[in-house]
């Protein structure tokens, strides 16, 4: 973890303390691989996929949790929006390509249907999540 925000802080620059100004007494923690956010849509059992290797290092996915809901999700040493791009910017395989953009689908529904009770309206429906 230590290495994370190290490396985020160099990363980044000072730009890489806005969860600090956000939520500065919320510890930024790894994600558990059994969180919705890993299966909501799409099975992603290994977590966050590595999309492109550039070293050894495994791709994580770190949150801040409010409630117990992930309200931000960082990503260390993975890059879902190369995934994203074009097949000839990256040169990544499909197979690879697919599982970002799988959570990426991820991500957005479980933002979408993940609104604390409390802030739902009667027409916002419930989403089912895959168990």
């Amino acid at each position: 973890m230590e290495a994370a925000r190290k490396a985020t802080k160099r990363h980044v620059g000072k730009e890489g303390k806005v969860y600090i100004r956000v939520f500065p007494d919320r510890p930024l923690v790894e994600v558990p691989l059994d969180h919705p956010i890993y299966r909501i849509v799409h099975d992603l059992p290994e977590g966050v996929p590595k999309v492109h290797e550039h070293d050894a290092l495994p791709a994580q996915g770190f949150g801040i949790f409010v409630d117990d809901r992930l309200a931000v999700y960082y990503t260390f040493q993975a890059d879902l929006g190369d995934g994203w791009e074009d097949p000839d910017v990256h040169d990544d395989p499909d197979a690879v390509r697919q599982k970002a953009l799988q959570m990426g689908v991820n991500h957005f529904v479980y933002g979408v249907c993940s609104v604390p009770r409390r802030n739902r309206s009667r027409r916002s429906g419930n989403c089912s999540k895959k168990r």
